[in-house]
């Protein structure tokens, strides 16, 4: 059986239960929805985090997230080995909207697994918020969430921040933003590099760096947008 958390508020049952049944925005599997998926979670985690941290004789380790599936889970239910490694790693995707998608689909699942191995069937329903489990495995999502978020955001800050190349827009680019501009949930293979298309703009003779920084520039527009980020009449002069 699985511990419940004790003197567990009836109003976060009520708040899990209700985004689940129609108080989010975009259903599932629609564009948007992966992302609204992840970042519903991410916030529910934090806020149930701070309210028991106040409780008496709290134990925060409790709502550790899984490192791993546990192994009964997985000798029961093989494939979710292969659905951690691509979720954990995350680059197959190319927007945290594709990832939560993703993760969304095969996750009610896991819900009922988990209720049938540890034989507590209400884990596999919207009371499943007040059993530590929850938090182990809704905290293992939301550390999937911000490896994928880390890893991109980084990838991007490399090119907005060279000081030679400048821009019309700012480019702090979110993930958030990124998403925006993909119209389904998993994008294509990346196309060959006879297929990219490269930066328009001055370069200027012997500058390696900025040649490198173009091609990578090209290369990210490529691969998330099918187009640039900034279009050829906004560009301006580099030098």
């Amino acid at each position: 059986m699985l511990e419940e958390i004790p003197n567990y508020p009836q109003s976060f049952m009520d708040q899990h239960m209700n985004w689940h049944m129609g108080g989010r925005a975009i259903p599932p599997p629609q564009p948007g929805s992966g992302a609204e998926f992840l970042d519903f979670h991410h916030k529910f985690i934090a806020d149930v985090k701070t309210w028991y941290s106040g409780e008496p004789g709290h134990d925060l380790s409790k709502l550790d997230p899984w490192q791993h599936f546990p192994a009964d889970l997985v000798a029961a239910h093989p494939s979710l080995a292969a659905f951690e490694t691509e979720a954990s790693d995350g680059s197959m995707f190319t927007t945290e909207d594709a990832l939560g998608i993703y993760i969304e689909n095969i996750h009610n699942s896991v819900h009922g697994w988990v209720a049938t191995l540890y034989e507590q069937p209400e884990f596999g329903g919207f009371d499943s918020c007040k059993y530590f489990m929850f938090y182990q495995w809704h905290g293992m999502i939301d550390a999937w969430r911000g490896h994928w978020l880390t890893s991109h955001k980084s990838a991007i800050k490399d090119i907005v921040d060279h000081p030679k190349l400048l821009h019309k827009v700012v480019l702090d680019v979110s993930p958030k933003l990124l998403r925006d501009h993909l119209h389904k949930a998993f994008e294509l293979p990346p196309k060959s590099p006879k297929e990219l298309v490269e930066v328009p703009g001055h370069v200027p003779i012997g500058d390696p760096e900025l040649s490198q920084l173009a091609h990578r520039v090209a290369l990210l527009e490529t691969q998330v947008h099918r187009q640039a980020f900034i279009r050829i009449e906004e560009r301006p002069e580099v030098g």
